[in-house]
C-alpha cells in the first residue's frame, strides 16, 4: 500500500465515523496548522476547526457521510461524498442530503489542506421556508430544476 493510498484510508476511516462523541479523533489526521476551507468557512488551524466541528454537531440529531469515490496522488487525494444530516431549524426537522466532494493535501501524512465543494444553497437557503420558495421559483424561471 502506497503512503498516499494509506493516508487517504485514514481519512476516510475518521471522516466516516465521525460524531459528536469522538471529534478528537480528527487530530490523528490532520496537521496543526491546517487549512479548512468551504463555501462558508475559511479556518485555519487544527484546534480551530476541530472548535466549529464541535459546534457544527452540537445541535445536530443526526450526521454522516457516505463516502463514494476516492484517489490519492502524491501528496493529494479527492473524495467524493454525500452528506445526511437532521437538524431541528432547518427543513422542518427532516434529513438534508448534499453531495459534494474534498480536495485535500498532506505534508508529512497529516492533512494540511481540506477544501469542501458542494452546492450551499441546496444545504442550507432552499431548505429555509420563504428563502427556500424564492430559490425554487427563480430555478424553476431558469430552467435549471
Amino acid at each position: 500500500m502506497t503512503i498516499a493510498h494509506s493516508n487517504m484510508q485514514n481519512f476516510i476511516r475518521v471522516f466516516s465515523q465521525l460524531s459528536p462523541h469522538n471529534l478528537d479523533t480528527l487530530y490523528q489526521v490532520y496537521d496543526a496548522n491546517l487549512t479548512f476551507i468551504d463555501p462558508a468557512h475559511n479556518i485555519t488551524g487544527l484546534d480551530s476547526f476541530h472548535d466549529y466541528m464541535v459546534k457544527l454537531y452540537a445541535p445536530l440529531t443526526e450526521c454522516y457521510f457516505d463516502i463514494h469515490d476516492s484517489a490519492a496522488f502524491g501528496d493529494i487525494g479527492f473524495i467524493s461524498w454525500t452528506l445526511n444530516f437532521t437538524h431541528p431549524n432547518f427543513n422542518q426537522g427532516r434529513k438534508v442530503v448534499v453531495e459534494g466532494c474534498s480536495k485535500v493535501k498532506w505534508y508529512n501524512d497529516k492533512i494540511v489542506y481540506h477544501r469542501d465543494y458542494f452546492d450551499l444553497g441546496a444545504m442550507l437557503y432552499e431548505k429555509l421556508p420563504l428563502l427556500g420558495k424564492i430559490i425554487h421559483f427563480i430555478k424553476n424561471k431558469l430552467g435549471s430544476n
